[in-house]
């Protein structure tokens, strides 16, 4: 039998899954972090409805575990470079996910990086930049320059800053409940 490889935890809740995994057999699950420490989540409240009924627990651990079954041995066994590739293979489910893409291969002229990113490049720019114009400018980049926009820390800070204001409106709307009641 194959190693178990991820494990998810549900918070109702907050309507999120985090993801764990296994360094090695026989060990208890630890967080995913992502390059910047920070856990890997699935926000459900991001997923398009539609796809919110599709999406249940198994499902998702099975969505993101599909294209990782060669890490072991793209890995060569370093359990850093496995999980660097597991973390990779998440992110890019989870950001597919969220643009309401189901299929984890892109079909031609199906969009593949999360309308954050657009944003993140025009807030950047400054100006009379769109999120359309950036997505533009962007799509018509090669790979690797495409890597370095995604890298550049003043993109990644406006990407932070965005989700933060999403996540601050969201918190605002949210019932009153005290999660910490009785500490």
């Amino acid at each position: 039998m194959a190693q178990r490889l991820v494990s998810t935890v549900w918070d109702e809740g907050a309507q999120t899954i985090t993801f764990q995994w296994y360094k090695g057999k026989g060990e208890k699950p630890v967080p995913m972090l992502d390059a910047k420490g920070v856990p890997v989540v699935l926000d459900l409240s991001r997923v398009p409805e539609e796809l919110q009924v599709t999406l249940a627990l198994h499902g998702a651990q099975q969505k993101v575990s599909d294209g990782f079954s060669g890490a072991e041995k793209d890995s060569g066994g370093n359990a850093d470079k496995k999980r660097e590739i597991i973390v990779g293979t998440l992110t890019d489910a989870i950001a597919g996910l969220y643009s309401g893409i189901w299929s984890s291969r892109a079909e031609s002229g199906v969009e593949r990086v999360p309308a954050l990113i657009y944003e993140a490049i025009a807030r950047v720019k400054g100006g009379n930049a769109t999120a359309e114009k950036a997505k533009d400018w962007y799509s018509a980049l090669p790979a690797e320059k495409q890597k370095e926009v995604r890298g550049d820390p003043r993109v990644v800070a406006a990407q932070s800053a965005i989700k933060a204001e999403r996540d601050a409106a969201k918190a605002a709307t949210a019932p009153a409940v005290d999660v910490l009641a009785g500490l």
